[in-house]
Formats: C-alpha cells, sequence, structure tokens
C-alpha cells in the first residue's frame, strides 16, 4: 500500500487484508485492491482436462514440488501442497484444469481465475490454446 501497488497474498487473511486497506487509504491510494486467495492457485483450461493432464501432469507436479521445497516449515500459504504424485495434486486442487464451462463457475464462485498458461515450461502452443478458450468462451459467458 505503500507503494501504491495492489496485494495479492499467499493465504487469506482478513485481519492482513483490513491492514493493508488501511494502509492504503491512510496514504491516499484509492482504487487499492487487495485480491484473497479464494480457489485454485493456477487454472488452465481445456475441453478434454484428463487430456492435458495426461500431457503436461510431470510439469504441473514439478511446479508444486518446487514451490513446495522453498517454503519453511511454519510458513502459512494456500500455496503449499504435499503432492507426491500427479493424482495427489490433483485431488488437492490447487492445480487445476477446468473446461470452459468449469471455469466460469469457479469465476462466478470466488471472482477470479488465476491463470498461468506458462507453468513449468510447458509447450507455448498449449498455453496458447487455453488463452484462447479463456477468450473465446469463458470471457463471453462471463459477460452475458
Amino acid at each position: 500500500a505503500r507503494l501504491g501497488l495492489s496485494f495479492v497474498p499467499t493465504l487469506y487473511d482478513d485481519a492482513l487484508a483490513e491492514v493493508y486497506q488501511t494502509e492504503a487509504r491512510a496514504r491516499g491510494f484509492e482504487g487499492a485492491a487487495c485480491l484473497m486467495p479464494s480457489g485454485p492457485g493456477l487454472v488452465l483450461v481445456s475441453r478434454d482436462p484428463d487430456a492435458l493432464w495426461d500431457e503436461i501432469g510431470e510439469h504441473l507436479l514439478y511446479d508444486a514440488r518446487l514451490y513446495a521445497a522453498w517454503q519453511h516449515a511454519d510458513q502459512r500459504s494456500s500455496w503449499h501442497v504435499d503432492a507426491a504424485t500427479i493424482g495427489d495434486l490433483r485431488a488437492g486442487g490447487q492445480h487445476a484444469i477446468l473446461t470452459p464451462g468449469e471455469c466460469v463457475d469457479l469465476v462466478r464462485e470466488t471472482g477470479a481465475a488465476v491463470l498461468h498458461p506458462l507453468v513449468a515450461g510447458i509447450d507455448p502452443a498449449i498455453g496458447w490454446e487455453t488463452l484462447e478458450l479463456v477468450v473465446d468462451e469463458v470471457m463471453p459467458a462471463l459477460a452475458g
């Protein structure tokens, strides 16, 4: 807030949001956004989520393990995922591959979807395809 920037913490905490908003108001920062995590930390969109999990699941597991490796034992974060397998990762829900309709439902329920189309070095063509689905199907459904 001191720097006039929005805030996206890694953990949902109403007290932290209030501290941020109070500081933003004190500094005259109008339109300060404090976006608390409220759904998956990473969303990709596909017409066939199972097939995309098969194709890039190892990349997503690498991403989850990398984040877990540098977090301290006493660190609180919605990003921390203890996943030994792709199945564990899918079950945890932090990394989500959704159909366009599921993504629409997520945004309506939580207010956002965190897109990460180049996560862990996936093929840019895959990332581009997920973004095209968001633009062509998700955004129009949300606008209508």
